[in-house]
């Protein structure tokens, strides 16, 4: 087992390490075995990478429910400015969401087109035979109007739990 990880390093004794959105670095075997220097590698590597640096910032970044008044702000916007150029929709909004919010909250949640009532029957088994046709979520949301496609995969994950089971895990 020790002669294959060997092969994985070149004769200076320095491993690939791959960073998302920089070119490729490198840094010593032994920081690999060292946690430590590991993480102070790491460091070196995010302050070379503003990149890498947003990534890390928006992971950390805590998600906060949507508000009452946000809802209604959004709900606002769209009867003023239509659907569509979400990032321009975001300029006017009050707190730092982004345009791809908007658009997910107006889709999946505060569109007055989106149907909620009780699943029928049939729509159950058209969703059931549609998936088993391998179909993906937005192709099959097209034929059932006032369903979005994360109403679709809810109710066929809620389905695959079976009767009985909590709709929380």
């Amino acid at each position: 087992m020790r002669g294959e990880v060997q092969h994985m390093f070149d004769e200076s004794g320095l491993a690939p390490f791959v960073v998302p959105g920089c070119q490729m670095s490198r840094i010593p075997i032994d920081s690999l075995l060292n946690e430590q220097d590991h993480e102070e590698a790491s460091a070196e590597e995010t302050e070379a990478s503003p990149s890498l640096r947003s990534a890390k910032a928006a992971a950390k970044k805590s998600r906060t429910r949507w508000s009452a008044e946000e809802d209604e702000q959004l709900r606002t916007l769209v009867e003023k400015h239509g659907e569509g150029n979400w990032d321009f929709l975001a300029s006017f909004f009050s707190t730092d969401r982004t345009g791809r919010q908007l658009r997910a909250r107006w889709k999946n949640n505060l569109d007055p087109r989106l149907v909620r009532s009780v699943w029928a029957s049939e729509e159950d088994a058209r969703l059931l035979y549609g998936r088993a046709q391998g179909d993906s979520w937005s192709s099959l949301a097209r034929s059932f109007p006032g369903r979005c496609d994360n109403d679709l995969k809810n109710r066929y994950y809620q389905l695959q739990r079976g009767p009985g089971s909590s709709k929380l895990r």
